[in-house]
């Protein structure tokens, strides 16, 4: 559950990150 938890967090940076960057 963890390591699960930790990988939806790591693509929801990465789709903020993108975001940020389009903006």
């Amino acid at each position: 559950m963890l390591r699960t938890k930790e990988k939806e967090r790591k693509k929801n940076t990465c789709f903020f990150t993108f975001f940020l960057f389009f903006k």
